[in-house]
């Protein structure tokens, strides 16, 4: 087996992360437009969200965007010693609650 030396390690790694911060950065855009379209598009109906509510749609946003961001992104044997994959599983159902939360907005 060739041996890899660190040329090559970054000849990987720099694209994968390059395409994880875009597709991060586009999920959380793509979900901001999709909070702010509701917002705007159902204001003095009665299916108008109140400021509290986009608020804490942003923050959860914001939250595990930077998660998802911390995780693929950063080398995870720099930062902690247990090798776990339960995170990437936490974060994925984390990311399915607020999917659904922002589909029953519509479920008054």
């Amino acid at each position: 087996a060739e041996q890899w030396d660190y040329a090559t390690y970054l000849s990987i790694l720099v694209p994968y992360n390059i395409i994880s911060i875009a597709y991060i950065v586009g999920k959380a855009g793509l979900e901001t437009f999709f909070i702010l379209r509701v917002h705007i598009a159902f204001k003095g109906s009665a299916f108008a969200m109140s400021q509290c509510t986009v608020c804490v749609f942003f923050m959860f946003l914001s939250v595990i965007a930077f998660v998802w961001l911390f995780l693929l992104v950063v080398d995870r044997k720099e930062w902690r010693n247990i090798d776990r994959d339960y995170d990437y599983l936490i974060l994925s159902a984390l990311d399915a609650i607020f999917i659904t939360l922002l589909l029953m907005l519509f479920a008054k």
